[in-house]
């Protein structure tokens, strides 16, 4: 695990996402539900996107859980490489409408 690189990464075999953040996040590929991107606007604040991955529980009973998985200054700064995640997982790609960062 020490060589797992910063970020997303999937297994070899594709069974498996790998996110290492401040901690590692394991799960089954086929519980990606979603894959979401957040985008703010400048208003007050500053604007910028992030990335969540929605995982679906994964014993019965358990809740869904939203992995922020990277942020950016800009809006669109990560629109195309949360395209290029979902088309790997073959999870659903939500661009979310923009808001203000108010």
């Amino acid at each position: 695990m020490d060589d797992l690189p910063e970020g997303v990464s999937i297994s070899a075999d594709k069974q498996l996402l790998f996110y290492q953040g401040r901690h590692l996040y394991v799960f089954p590929v086929g519980a990606v539900r979603s894959i979401n991107v957040e985008r703010m606007k400048p208003a007050k604040g500053a604007g910028g996107s992030w990335i969540e991955i929605l995982i679906d529980g994964i014993e019965p009973g358990m809740p869904a859980k939203a992995v922020v998985a990277a942020e950016a200054a800009g809006a669109d700064d990560l629109s195309q490489i949360a395209s290029e995640i979902a088309l790997a997982l073959g999870a659903p790609l939500n661009l979310k409408p923009y808001s203000y960062d108010c």
